[in-house]
């Protein structure tokens, strides 16, 4: 794969977060986001909390809950990332106009 190919595959993989960074910025302004925002923390809590008292069970016992709590963990992540970015870009573009001026 030669430079320009890369480029355009970087440039079409922004372009791509760009999108979704709009759409999950529109959705993490909503009581739903809240909502769901706290249902992770909820879990965390729950899952600390079922580990400390129960001290008998063996740990394999609390793996399928570790795993949501990881794949709830990734998928936020996932979307904060795609935010950061649309915020970066638009910072770049701002300094650019700045310095335009």
């Amino acid at each position: 794969m030669d430079n320009q190919e890369q480029s355009e595959q970087q440039k079409e993989a922004l372009a791509e977060a760009l999108e979704r960074g709009e759409a999950f910025e529109g959705m993490t302004r909503s009581k739903g986001w809240e909502f769901a925002k706290a249902y992770y923390q909820r879990k965390i809590q729950t899952f600390a909390s079922s580990l400390l008292l129960n001290e008998g069970k063996p740990i394999t016992e609390f793996e399928n809950e570790r795993r949501e709590l990881i794949g709830l963990r990734k998928f936020l992540g996932f979307i904060e990332n795609d935010i950061k970015i649309l915020e970066d870009e638009r910072t770049k573009a701002k300094a650019k106009g700045s310095a335009a001026k």
